[in-house]
């Protein structure tokens, strides 16, 4: 079906009334085929056309909208077409149209010259940007799917070619952190060795050797050294503190250092993966699986099934009447707001067409398109159209959807359902997975497309039945691969086949499903796993013996300078334990002869006391 003809076919009727009441009949013709043929990008010609003020009633006798892509055939073809308009609204530079019986429309017919124009004769209606958005994301996912590498082409891969062209990046990020790790322990060890703490420990075991408890004659001698003790204690314990803030600040300094490693084994996944890709060894799942056998005729369908749509909001902003602009008031300042007049009637309304015809594939069409109109909020009411058709043989065809741009944002809704057409002499994927021309068979699509801004939700359902494949040229298979294809081809009796975008923008939800997915699937998996397998191992094997190189010498220095730093912590922490040590010892010495001296004099006062 030409939906896009159709579509055009009504643009050109809002053209022609416009145009009718004000200018002759070969002005209005040659102007019409002029501005129509400039949108449409290839001739569009009028054959006969007149208007007449009585009545007041337009006529032609044959319109031909010719295909742009192919320009020696008509999208659309229409025979002899009447209608009447009202005759008032004409006096307001009004155009109303009751009703409009189209009649003996056909789509793909034959012309009898080329309807070729030149490029400065098109009129460039510039797709919406949603639109052009959302065709590039899904062109540009089906160019992202991994294309299926045959078996011999997964044994040639030569992985040192890959490496050479891979600049392997993590060796160059391990080399530059063992030298930011050295300079942070160089840092590290030069402010351990500059620690005046040897000095200081060295004066107070000198002070502590000094009290030699044999010379203290009194208690108040004792008491005196014990305090001086005392003071010496507390200063070692100044002095500890003091080195354990700085041990402990080292040591988180040194763990988000060595944190930082680990991020090393991550830098050599990214390099695996990147070999991967330049490989371009294939993962095989039903998802790639359906996107590789069907992905290309699939996205090409529903580009354009946004086509029609993005042409038809263009087509909708060309027909709308003129409203003063909005405007940005200054401070203080009043705006002109523009309200609709209930009761006014818009510039340019076609209330109803009636349509009847045919297809190329002898499918008989009828239906009616209402509500084509200049602003849709001035009638209150969406563009709606209902198209249905059969085929002698069994084939039906229904379109049917609305175009409301009654709300600031604009909706459509398209609803495609087409059953019973022969799939003889066609292929169902433009992919080398399934190469084959399909011999007989018939098919059934069920689509809707539903648009509200830029937001998308669609969804395809394809169905063949009784599909039987033409298998005359298939030669002999040249490799596993190619007699798994043609024994798959010769087993396909059914195809299932849906297609689902949801979202908008960088938020796009793409996903094509089949019933041939987990055939394919099991199938190239039983082949190419082993080869795969042993590729991808050979592939990480190299990486991992260039990286470790790096690896090994990181390592190497954490641990020397590791110890290094140990070390020194180690040296100061001996020297403090060991002032702490002697200072407790003469401390204990110094108590001990107190007590002793305490004992001596307790019992001389108990001496006393006896006389």
């Amino acid at each position: 079906m030409r939906w896009k003809g159709i579509i055009f076919l009504v643009v050109i009727f809002a053209i022609l009334v416009a145009l009718s009441f004000l200018f002759t009949d070969k002005w209005i013709e040659s102007k019409l085929e002029e501005t129509a043929s400039g949108l449409n990008g290839a001739k569009v010609e009028i054959d006969n056309l007149s208007f007449s003020i009585f009545g007041p009633e337009l006529r032609w006798d044959r319109l031909q909208i010719t295909d742009p892509k192919n320009t020696m055939i008509n999208m659309v073809e229409s025979g002899f077409c009447e209608f009447k308009m009202e005759f008032l609204p004409l006096l307001s530079n009004k155009v109303i149209i009751e009703n409009i019986q189209l009649s003996d429309l056909r789509t793909n017919t034959d012309r009898e010259n080329d309807g070729a124009i030149s490029k400065e004769e098109r009129i460039v209606i510039s797709q919406p940007n949603y639109v052009k958005e959302t065709v590039s994301k899904l062109r540009k996912r089906i160019e992202d799917t991994p294309a299926l590498q045959l078996v011999g082409q997964v044994k040639s891969a030569n992985v040192d070619s890959i490496l050479a062209i891979l600049n392997i990046t993590s060796v160059k990020k391990i080399d530059s952190l063992q030298k930011n790790l050295t300079g942070k322990y160089d840092t590290w060890y030069k402010e351990l060795t500059n620690l005046d703490y040897g000095k200081d420990l060295k004066t107070i075991e000198q002070k502590v050797k000094s009290f030699d408890v044999k010379k203290l004659k009194s208690i108040e001698d004792y008491r005196s050294a014990l305090n001086n003790v005392e003071q010496i204690n507390s200063t070692i314990s100044s002095v500890s503190k003091d080195f354990q803030n700085k041990k402990k600040s080292l040591q988180s300094d040194l763990s988000n250092l060595k944190s930082g490693v680990s991020v090393v084994d991550d830098w050599v996944a990214a390099d695996y993966k990147s070999a991967l890709s330049i490989a371009k060894i294939p993962e095989i799942n039903t998802q790639n699986m359906a996107e590789m056998i069907f992905g290309e005729r699939v996205v090409g369908q529903f580009s354009q099934y946004l086509g029609y749509v993005g042409e038809a909001r263009s087509y909708a902003n060309k027909l709308k009447s003129d409203e003063p602009e909005k405007q940005d008031p200054p401070r203080l300042k009043g705006q002109d707001i523009y309200f609709y007049n209930q009761h006014a009637r818009p510039d340019f309304w076609i209330k109803n067409i009636d349509l009847s015809g045919q297809t190329e594939n002898q499918i008989h069409l009828s239906g009616f398109v209402q509500n084509i109109v200049s602003d849709q909020r001035q009638i209150g009411a969406p563009t709606e159209f209902d198209i249905k058709g059969s085929s002698d043989e069994g084939a039906s065809v229904e379109l049917k959807g609305s175009l409301n741009y009654l709300e600031e944002i604009p909706q459509e809704k398209f609803n495609v359902y087409y059953a019973g057409f022969s799939l003889a002499n066609t292929k169902i994927s433009d992919s080398d997975l399934l190469p084959n021309k399909v011999k007989k068979g018939t098919g059934k699509v069920e689509s809707s497309v539903n648009l509200s801004g830029d937001n998308i939700e669609g969804k395809v359902k394809f169905t063949g039945q009784n599909l039987e494949f033409d298998l005359s040229q298939q030669g002999k298979p040249k490799n596993k691969i190619e007699e798994i294809i043609q024994s798959i081809v010769k087993s396909i009796s059914t195809l299932d086949l849906v297609m689902s975008i949801q979202g908008k923008g960088d938020d796009l939800k793409f996903r094509i499903n089949s019933n041939l997915d987990d055939l394919f699937v099991k199938k190239m998996n039983a082949i190419l796993s082993g080869e795969v397998a042993a590729a991808k191992k050979k592939l990480k094997s190299k990486i991992d013996a260039e990286v470790n190189k790096y690896k090994g010498k990181l390592n190497n220095t954490i641990s020397a300078k590791e110890k290094m730093i140990q070390s020194e912590i180690k040296k100061y922490e001996d020297m403090i334990n060991k002032q702490k040590e002697l200072v407790n010892k003469k401390k204990k010495e110094i108590e001990d002869k107190i007590k002793k001296e305490q004992s001596k004099q307790l019992n001389k006062v108990k001496d006393l006391l006896k006389f």
